[in-house]
């Protein structure tokens, strides 16, 4: 770096850690000094450590939270993490830069532990592969790992936005982005791509995913982490296209897909340096940001309508083979649960969501008319609705609930009602549980018998053990001591949903 430009870093770098630079007002009125160093020459090595932490804000963010918020995530990782994600972690350690002679045990255990308190901060991302190599990057670069954490939580949490979500839609996003770029821009490209039978994203997904940290030199890919902590994903989606233009004649001259595919790999890899690449990337500065935000925005939209679409027939297409219900009677409940459904990340829609104790008492009525007419037996239905026992319903749990119902056989209907009110799900009731259960039928359908004697004469006569408890086989007896009870546990015509519309407020 030119001696005259590292002065100039020395210059700013006094006030650089008091600058909230992650705050885009402030960048954007931050003198224009700043970027023009950046854009062409990226960040002194010694003062990268202090720009990245200042551009993610960490100061800022740390403040959000108590001071040993991240030393508790550590401490809580056993306890907290999940399996699976933790599992996936210690597999991906061994492979981050395995020929990297900067990072070594001591760092793959620094990886390890801030990749697994991640995965407890933001549980809805949890942990995703190329997360590693990000990851261990700023290790390298801050050599800290609670400023690694921080700064890692801005880049998935504020500039790779839904990157690492289990379908990757920013990801997804950003690749249309360049696709959508690159046919308007660099059109003789691709129509090669076309002809040649390239689907881009095959090369391009890699390359966003990890910020281009195993696409180019590792000393070449900081230089664009600079400007992409400083710019954000505006800098990601030029650097693609910069990248394809510069290997334009190359590619001209591969003629299958697959060949362009391992030739790219092959160049960025090695024949890059970071001056040209800085040139080139900035060279796209006539697109604008709002452009690329615009184009985002539509790609978005038609990504989540099309996630929705696919996890609708998906989950139809399962409860067609495992329930009763008609498809018509699906699409109702499908599309009616979904106005009320709530999701961890609104973005994702890579499920039908969930409704929660409060909603499913708002919907009773017209879900479920006979049922549910006080607070214990909706407390019972919920429990029972709410398979995993989640404390959340889920359509298929709710589907598969009200099939039970309304269209099994009568065993399992009434097998259903015992599991309502079995509270200890110990597979059988006393005497208070029967009770409700009576209770509920007695008022639901207005019947005239006794309780207390009905309770008192079905002891008698199914309690053949006389150990004050009726297991299911002597519950199915029950109808012989009250006839009556037939209406209430199977009644006589299924409940149609067809034509179902629930109460659309979101609680």
């Amino acid at each position: 770096m030119p001696q005259h430009v590292v002065d100039q870093w020395n210059k700013l770098a006094e006030n650089l850690s008091a600058l909230n630079l992650a705050d885009e007002a402030q960048r954007k009125a931050k003198v224009k000094e700043l970027q023009e160093l950046i854009q062409g020459h990226g960040i002194p090595s010694n003062l990268r450590k202090k720009a990245w932490t200042a551009f993610a804000g960490t100061t800022e963010s740390k403040s959000k939270f108590p001071s040993d918020y991240y030393q508790s995530l550590v401490k809580d990782i056993n306890v907290k993490g999940s399996p699976d994600v933790l599992d996936q972690i210690d597999k991906d350690i061994k492979r981050t830069f395995p020929d990297c002679s900067k990072f070594r045990e001591e760092e793959e255990k620094m990886l390890e532990r801030v990749l697994k308190a991640f995965s407890i901060h933001n549980p809805s991302v949890g942990y995703a592969q190329s997360m590693n190599f990000v990851c261990a990057i700023l290790l390298i670069v801050l050599e800290d790992e609670e400023d690694a954490f921080w700064v890692m939580v801005h880049i998935v949490e504020h500039i790779l936005t839904g990157y690492y979500l289990s379908n990757l839609i920013g990801c997804q996003i950003d690749q249309k982005v360049v696709e959508s770029l690159v046919e308007k821009h660099l059109p003789k490209l691709h129509k090669h791509f076309e002809e040649t039978g390239l689907a881009l994203s095959l090369v391009t997904i890699p390359w966003l995913l990890c910020i281009y940290l195993l696409a180019l030199p590792m000393e070449v890919a900081i230089v664009v982490l600079d400007n992409v902590l400083y710019r954000g994903r505006y800098v990601i989606i030029l650097t693609c296209l910069a990248i394809l233009q510069m290997n334009e004649n190359v590619i001209f001259q591969t003629k299958e897909g697959t060949n362009i595919a391992i030739l790219l790999k092959d160049i960025t890899t090695h024949t890059f340096d970071k001056s040209s690449l800085l040139k080139a990337i900035f060279s796209w500065s006539n697109i604008k940001e709002s452009e690329i935000q615009n184009l985002a925005t539509k790609f978005r939209e038609e990504l989540i309508k099309a996630n929705f679409e696919r996890v609708k027939q998906s989950e139809i297409y399962s409860l067609q083979r495992s329930t009763k219900l008609t498809r018509k009677e699906l699409e109702t409940l499908y599309s009616e649960f979904t106005k009320l459904a709530k999701r961890e990340n609104a973005q994702e829609y890579t499920n039908t969501g969930y409704i929660q104790y409060q909603d499913f008492a708002q919907i009773l009525p017209s879900v479920l008319p006979k049922f549910g007419k006080n607070d214990v037996e909706l407390k019972h239905l919920w429990s029972t609705f709410d398979a995993n026992k989640d404390q959340k319903l889920d359509y298929k749990e709710l589907t598969i609930g009200l099939s039970t119902l309304y269209r099994c056989s009568s065993e399992k209907k009434l097998q259903f009602c015992f599991d309502v009110y079995d509270i200890n799900k110990n597979g059988r009731l006393e005497k208070e549980e029967l009770r409700a259960i009576l209770f509920s039928a007695k008022q639901t359908l207005k019947l005239p018998f006794n309780l207390d004697k009905t309770v008192v004469k079905t002891f008698a006569t199914l309690d053949k053990d006389k150990d004050g408890f009726i297991s299911f086989g002597e519950f199915k007896q029950v109808l012989l001591v009250e006839p009556s009870l037939l209406q209430f546990f199977l009644p006589p015509e299924p409940v149609s949903y067809t034509h179902l519309t629930l109460p659309t407020k979101r609680i």
